[in-house]
């Protein structure tokens, strides 16, 4: 992807039936987005389950933004090696646990609430959520139907 910053890059790296990212920066979630569909449509997957993890990439990577320090970064993992299940991972380290708490809610918010949706709406899409936030770091991961 190239340089983002003055010591900082986002790496790609694709091994067959596995895209892996960190991205260094946020503001190259629009083109993520965009590899991560080519990549998805490349391993045959259709246009419904493209949208369902493309989407909840974009919320995970976003709280995973969120729940960084100013000089963290956000590691994303999407696997098309079986033949049933996508699987998709974002870590993101270090982390700042308290927030990494309050973002790990898969409880939808009350009508009000400016926040809060978007882990409930990746647990709907998703046949397996799990979140693993840790004192220096915090993962969550998804997997959905081909």
């Amino acid at each position: 992807m190239g340089q983002v910053g003055p010591h900082r890059k986002d790496d790609v790296e694709g091994i067959a039936d596995v895209l892996r990212v960190r991205l260094a920066d946020p503001i190259r979630l629009a083109r993520l987005r965009a590899d991560a569909r080519r990549f998805l449509a490349g391993h045959g997957v259709d246009a419904v389950a493209i949208d369902n993890v493309v989407l909840s990439l974009t919320e995970l990577v976003t709280n995973g933004y969120e729940a960084t320090t100013v000089n963290g970064e956000v590691t994303i993992e999407l696997d098309c090696s079986k033949t049933e299940v996508i699987s998709l991972a974002v870590t993101n380290e270090p982390a700042r646990p308290t927030l990494a708490m309050a973002l790990a809610s898969v409880d939808m918010p009350g009508p009000d609430a400016l926040r809060g949706r978007g882990l409930p709406l990746v647990a709907a899409f998703a046949t397996r959520l799990s979140i693993d936030a840790g004192h220096d770091r915090t993962r969550v991961s998804a997997d959905f139907a081909r």
